[in-house]
Formats: C-alpha cells, sequence, structure tokens
C-alpha cells in the first residue's frame, strides 16, 4: 500500500533519498532539455534553451525535494521556492560555463556537455539545500 511504501521510503538515509529523487528529477531535466534541443535548435539561440530547460526542470526538482527529500511541508512553500531558485543562479552559472566550455572550447557534442554538466551539479546542490534553501530542523536526517 501506499503507507507502507512511505514508510520504507522514510527509513531511507536523507542521502540516499536525495539520490534517487535526484537520478529521477536528472532525467526529466536532462528529457526537457533533449526534447526542447531537438525542436527548438536553429530557432532559438543555444543558451536561450538551456535558460528554459533549467527553470523548468528545477521548479520540477523543487517539488520532488521538498517532499521526497526535505519533508518541508509546514508554512508557505513560496520563501522556499525562491531560495531555491535563487540557489540555482549559481548552478545554472556552473552548468553553463562548463557546458559551453565543452561545446565552444572541446568541440564536445551539447548532448555529452549538458550530461556531464547535470552530474556536475548533483554534489554541489545537496549541499546548498540542505544547509540553506531547507534548513530547518527536520532535515538533518
Amino acid at each position: 500500500t501506499g503507507q507502507a511504501v512511505r514508510a520504507l521510503w522514510l527509513r531511507l538515509p536523507q542521502g540516499w533519498r536525495y539520490l534517487i529523487t535526484g537520478g529521477l528529477n536528472t532525467a526529466v531535466g536532462y528529457g526537457l532539455f533533449a526534447l526542447c534541443y531537438a525542436g527548438l535548435d536553429g530557432v532559438l539561440p543555444y543558451a536561450l534553451i538551456l535558460c528554459v530547460t533549467h527553470v523548468a526542470a528545477v521548479t520540477w526538482s523543487f517539488v520532488t525535494q521538498r517532499h521526497m527529500v526535505f519533508h518541508e511541508h509546514a508554512g508557505h512553500w513560496l520563501p522556499t521556492y525562491i531560495r531555491f531558485q535563487a540557489s540555482y543562479l549559481g548552478l545554472l552559472a556552473q552548468g553553463m560555463a562548463t557546458n559551453l566550455a565543452m561545446v565552444k572550447g572541446l568541440s564536445w557534442s551539447p548532448w555529452l556537455a549538458q550530461a556531464l554538466s547535470m552530474v556536475i551539479g548533483v554534489a554541489l546542490a545537496f549541499l546548498v539545500h540542505k544547509f540553506w534553501v531547507f534548513k530547518t530542523p527536520g532535515n538533518a536526517g
């Protein structure tokens, strides 16, 4: 049942919940990028495609991390959402710099460059989310 699955999920250490949820979020984010890049390459600038898919993917990630990893249910969600989006501005800059350096500087495929850029951001994001975005007494586990 749903209650049993939830209880099993909550027994996992927070780091494991983050990695599993992050895997889902990464797949969704990369899927959004792939769909937009495949459909909009040549129509929109490459950097704009990165920005648009970034905002959509981060919004999806906020919902899943808020409920599945950090269990923030009390209070109004908007201040946390703003901190979450703000935290990703730095990650966006890191991702774009990494991605564009690989595409423009090393002549790598945008597909491979985006995949590697996303992997690098995972560890950085966990630390920022745990210690700033969702910093509440209940997120320590």
